[in-house]
């Protein structure tokens, strides 16, 4: 297949929509990667799955089995070749299917698993197989490098600071080279952290010939519970650790998406879920203080809403116990469909006071210029002796059948009296000239037998002004 865009999507949008369980994908090797079944443990344990150098790991022990269990089934001389579908995925590993979409979304986490999507992608724009992309693990420096820029999740511990420090000491580097971020002042870390470059989160399939769907597994959005270290450190290769290599993953680093900048939106703050929360909810003091040392706040304050949404939803379901909760903060699951989460809820509410106060603003906006228009008229009016019964009069007139043109439309009356003539008044001299016209003779007829019709003043002559001309008398007649 054709590589092409890479999709992604966030952690807070997977698994929304079950897969079927007949979606196969295609894995294959990353250009560029190790060939073989053979792989450095010591970069999966050291750097990955344990405690050594983070404070939390990346993936668990089960991924790495799975990782395994891919890069030896890969059939490189057949490139048709397709991994088993879910169902016998799940009969082969044991596995549910959230379990392993739980899986594979931590490889992606990690930058070891990477989707390129198939929709779209067929000789005639049809939807294909995935291709999953594997990637080796990082080499220690490379590995520290990626997680001091913020490629990788996690933050580095004393020990990991004390190894990236060897290794600046080894290459004769600064301290604190330009462009570095300093894993141990969290004040400096970014706010959200951007798309890891060495992968990107593992994206449910595509069925074929359809839209893509979601998962219904867990997407665990932070490690797991901690480690005890093993196993030996890598060699680290003579290369500076600040600066990721160009060549362990050039289609992952091409594929992602740009870091967080200062100009972008700072992310919500997070809502702090204390150990009564949880001991509230029918947890025991001891497993509600393991899950808050392990389990990152961000995660336990959203499954513990995902859980309330769900009593609340469901009040008879028996399964939605304290165990379940537990389940759900260590395996990070996904939202179900309808919850909608107390950010959004509160960014929808603001959304919706701030259109509400627009549309008062703009009606009132509206409101005063109405009020201003009508003053305006008021005293134009006034100033030459009208009143606002003779423009209804007026209206009357010029909108008998057939109406009046524009020019004689658009003007103002005065209403004859018991022994006076009527007068049509133009606004403007160039209409007041149409009017005169001779195109307009049978139209100054018309509006004579009409006035005398609706005025009730058989004979009365009408008078066609000029406001200005009509202002400049009186004024000059009060003067």
């Amino acid at each position: 297949m054709a590589s092409g865009p890479m999709e992604q999507i966030p952690g807070a949008q997977r698994g929304t929509q079950p897969l079927s369980p007949e979606t196969k994908r295609r894995v294959r090797l990353a250009e560029g990667q190790r060939k073989g079944f053979e792989t450095a443990w010591n970069e999966y344990f050291d750097c990955y799955a344990t405690t050594t150098y983070l404070d939390a790991p990346l993936i668990r022990l089960e991924d790495i089995s799975y990782h395994l269990y891919l890069k030896k089934n890969i059939n490189p001389t057949n490139p048709r070749w397709e991994l088993p579908s879910f169902r016998q995925l799940k009969k082969i590993l044991g596995l549910s299917q959230d379990k392993i979409q739980g899986i594979e979304a931590r490889l992606g986490e990690a930058g070891l698993l990477l989707k390129e999507s198939g929709k779209g992608k067929g000789a005639k724009g049809e939807n294909v197989a995935n291709d999953y992309l594997l990637y080796e693990p990082l080499e220690l420096a490379d590995f520290l490098a990626a997680v001091l820029r913020g490629q990788l999740r996690g933050t580095l511990n004393e020990k990991g600071q004390r190894k990236v420090q060897e290794l600046r000491d080894r290459l004769g580097l600064a301290s604190n080279p330009p462009g570095a971020t300093t894993a141990s002042s969290p004040a400096d870390r970014p706010t959200a952290p951007p798309v890891p470059k060495s992968g990107t989160p593992a994206v449910p399939t595509t069925e074929p010939g359809g839209e893509p769907q979601g998962g219904t597994g867990g997407v665990p959005l932070s490690a797991a519970a901690a480690v005890r270290h093993f196993g030996t450190e890598n060699k680290p290769r003579e290369t500076n650790p600040i600066q990721q290599t160009d060549q362990q993953q050039p289609a992952a680093r091409d594929a992602a998406a740009p870091a967080t900048t200062a100009s972008e939106p700072a992310q919500p703050p997070v809502v702090v879920v204390g150990q009564n929360d949880l001991v509230q909810r029918g947890m025991t003091i001891s497993v509600a203080q393991q899950l808050l040392r392990t389990a990152p706040p961000a995660v336990v304050a959203r499954q513990v809403e995902i859980f309330d949404f769900l009593r609340e939803t469901q009040p008879d379901n028996p399964k939605l116990t304290a165990g379940r909760l537990r389940r759900q903060i260590e395996e990070n699951w996904s939202a179900p469909a309808g919850f909608v989460s107390a950010a959004a809820r509160q960014a929808a509410a603001a959304e919706q006071a701030a259109a509400a106060a627009a549309a008062q603003a703009a009606a009132a906006a509206q409101e005063a210029a109405t009020a201003q228009a009508v003053a305006t008229r008021q005293a134009e009016l006034a100033a030459v002796g009208l009143t606002g019964a003779d423009q209804a009069t007026w209206a009357r007139i010029s909108q008998m059948q057939p109406p009046l043109p524009p020019p004689f439309r658009d003007a103002l009356f005065h209403v004859p009296g018991a022994d006076g003539a009527a007068a049509v008044i133009f606004r403007e001299r160039t209409a007041w000239g149409r009017a005169m016209s001779g195109a307009h003779l049978a139209t100054r007829v018309r509006v004579s037998s009409r006035v005398a019709e609706v005025c009730n003043r058989p004979g009365a002559k009408v008078h066609y002004l000029v406001y200005e001309d009509l202002l400049a008398m009186i004024t000059g007649a009060d003067a």
